[in-house]
């Protein structure tokens, strides 16, 4: 085994970091490795580190001058990261003793880009998984699903690895240098929400894979940092505005005339029935419409969407 870097962007001093550092710590110490933690204190105000220093005194906390959100604050743990391997984690996020060792395992495997462990909601239960995800592509539109948040994995999942269409940014171990050869996440997508799906499917393209091990396990109060920071509409302005950029970046072929034509339908019922809200995530995507010709520039030939959806599993 070799030492890791794990990096935690936080948001200034929480009851949820304390309990995420305290179960990290609990986690690396048996190790015996040179593993090291980055904090990234992306409040802007810089007031992290003694707080930091008082609970985890061996972590490095690196400094934003602004908040630049979840991808930006990823970006500078991992410029400032001292190891290879990297597991990007966040900062509500509690790993359990031996969680590393399973996903290290996993990425022997030059075929994998990221592993991402058994994430369940805090409370919920073992077989209640966050980070079991499938992308599905219907009439048009594509939509991420957690479909054991509610109700129990099946045992035959939680057995063994499996792919998945990408890995959960705030959960998942990586090689360095693969996350910067695919220039690790897009500023597109800022400031949070969708930018880990992004990223996985561009290493699918490139022909890698995203792995799910369930013998890495992880609790997660789901949206606890984001909820306190933001308030809930904005937040899911940002999805859909970020769903949209996803497919005008990624969708070709039928999917994406089934997705022009999913839009006009949309278009059509928000005017009839005087719905300004329904057109404001459509209106902030349209904002970033050159860097969606910028980001389609590196897309692959038209129908590629659909061959690499193909191969996804399921879980039915």
């Amino acid at each position: 085994m070799s030492g890791v870097t794990v990096v935690v962007p936080a948001l200034g001093p929480s009851a949820h970091l304390e309990r995420a550092l305290a179960a990290l710590d609990a986690a690396l110490a048996p190790r015996g490795e040179s593993d090291e933690v980055v904090v990234v204190d992306d409040s802007g105000a810089g007031d992290l580190a003694s707080w930091v220093a008082e609970r985890l005194p061996e972590a490095r906390v690196v400094a934003r001058e602004t908040n630049g959100g979840f991808a930006r604050a990823a970006h500078d743990g991992v410029r400032a990261a001292r190891r290879d391997v990297l597991f990007l984690m966040n900062s509500d996020l509690e790993p359990a003793p031996g969680f590393l060792e399973p996903l290290l395992e996993a990425l022997a495997d030059e075929r994998v880009f990221a592993a991402v462990p058994r994430v369940v909601r805090r409370g919920a239960g073992p077989a209640r998984v966050e980070s079991l995800v499938r992308l599905v592509e219907r009439e048009g539109r594509l939509a991420v699903e957690q479909p054991f948040v509610e109700r129990d994995a099946p045992a035959r999942l939680l057995a063994a690895p499996c792919e998945v269409p990408f890995a959960l940014g705030g959960a998942c171990l990586v090689r360095r240098a693969d996350l910067l050869a695919l220039h690790g996440f897009d500023a597109l997508f800022e400031p949070f929400y969708l930018e880990d799906v992004d990223l996985g499917w561009r290493a699918r393209r490139a022909g890698r894979v995203c792995l799910f091990v369930p013998a890495s396990l992880c609790e997660h109060a789901n949206q606890a940092t984001i909820a306190e920071a933001a308030p809930r509409d904005l937040i899911e302005a940002a999805i859909e505005r970020n769903r949209l950029l996803f497919e005008w970046v990624h969708l070709d072929g039928e999917a994406l005339e089934r997705h022009v034509a999913a839009l006009e339908r949309a278009l059509e019922r928000a005017w009839l029935e005087e719905d300004r809200a329904a057109l404001e995530p459509l209106a902030l995507a349209l904002e970033r419409l050159d860097d969606v010709r910028l980001a389609r520039l590196a897309a692959p030939p038209a129908g590629a969407f659909a061959e690499l959806a193909r191969g996804l599993p399921t879980f039915e």
